[in-house]
């Protein structure tokens, strides 16, 4: 019978340091998601005030700093677009030396007046110029036909 009441406080205490750690973790949990739902207003506040959309409350300084985070912001995309155009600039410049490479015998230049101060170089590429007889005014579908390239 002593054997029975010592393995059942035993367990007892096991069940109670349980409850314990149970009620522990709970309540480290319960601070966790208070800080988290915190953070989330947070940044959510601070998303609106970005887009502009939240900034009746914002002093002079505040609004100054977001201005500078914002042209800073800009300041970033714009040297990011510039470098994808720049590249696909260079991409396309060295497909057009490729086909001038292979094409080298059909090609012809002409360097032709525009206005003032303007000069428009095209580049010929192809069979001779259509007849009145062809019955489409679109020559950039047909094989062998004549394709300018005008570069202003």
């Amino acid at each position: 019978m002593k054997d029975i009441l010592t393995r059942y406080k035993m367990h007892s205490k096991k069940d109670t340091r349980q409850e314990q750690s149970f009620l522990e973790l709970k309540e480290q949990e319960n601070s966790n998601l208070g800080r988290l739902r915190k953070e989330a207003a947070d940044k959510t506040k601070e998303l609106r005030k970005l887009k502009g959309e939240e900034l009746h409350g914002l002093d002079l300084e505040e609004l100054h700093e977001l201005e500078h985070m914002l042209e800073s912001s800009l300041s970033r995309v714009v040297d990011i677009k510039e470098k994808r155009i720049t590249n696909e600039i260079e991409v396309l410049q060295e497909k057009l030396g490729m086909l001038s490479q292979g094409n080298k015998g059909d090609i012809k230049y002409e360097n032709t007046r525009v206005e003032e101060g303007q000069s428009s170089e095209t580049i010929t590429i192809g069979a001779p110029p259509l007849t009145d007889q062809d019955d489409s005014a679109d020559t950039s579908l047909k094989l062998g036909s004549v394709h300018h390239f005008n570069f202003y």
